[in-house]
């Protein structure tokens, strides 16, 4: 994910990853190359490392940006979720939830 002026200048680097949802006015969460979650600044600084081993396909921030709601995406043979876990952003602890 990179940050780009209106008129195409000044492109930055932010993120290498996935999933990122807006955390803040100045800040995202996503998932890194490896499987941790991770907060930076759209500016690309100050980037924590939130916890790891989050192995979910999906990502979603709660409204209240104290939890993740993430599925395990199942492929081969159709595509579905074989799982909803609602993970604790401040200690990673998950919670099937169906």
């Amino acid at each position: 994910m990179g940050n780009i002026n209106y008129d195409g200048s000044g492109y930055q680097y932010v993120i290498l990853g996935s999933a990122p949802q807006t955390f803040s006015a100045s800040e995202i969460v996503y998932v890194g190359i490896d499987d941790s979650v991770n907060k930076v600044g759209i500016d690309g600084t100050s980037n924590v490392r939130l916890f790891s081993n989050y192995v979910r396909s999906t990502l979603n921030l709660s409204f209240d940006n104290t939890k993740i709601v993430g599925g395990d995406l199942i492929t081969g043979g159709g595509s579905h979720i074989g799982g909803i876990w609602v993970t604790n952003i401040n200690d990673g602890i998950s919670i099937k939830i169906r």
